[in-house]
């Protein structure tokens, strides 16, 4: 989990160390939201040249409610397997 906060924050193992321990947790907590952020907009960039303007605003919703659902329910962040996956069932199911 260091190692996790360290990258999102840039903070130092000495600077992590002198942390409370709820205060550290509450980063840990706050790091999912950021990699789905960073998820969603590598997916977009990706995909915009082969998407037309309603393609991407479809695409975009589903990503919105798909990792808003992983980020609502706790759990663990959605690998890109999983989200390729969902989205796929989303788009062509």
């Amino acid at each position: 989990m260091k190692a996790r906060v360290a990258r999102y924050f840039g903070w130092t193992d000495e600077e992590i160390n002198k942390l409370k321990y709820s205060v550290f947790l509450d980063y840990v907590r706050s790091i999912a939201p950021l990699e789905a952020t960073e998820m969603k907009t590598g997916i977009r960039v990706s995909s915009y040249p082969h998407s037309d303007d309603n393609g991407r605003k479809k695409m975009s919703n589903n990503l919105d409610q798909i990792l808003a659902r992983a980020i609502d329910d706790g759990s663990e962040p959605i690998s890109m397997a999983e989200l390729a996956a969902q989205m796929a069932g989303k788009l062509y199911g």
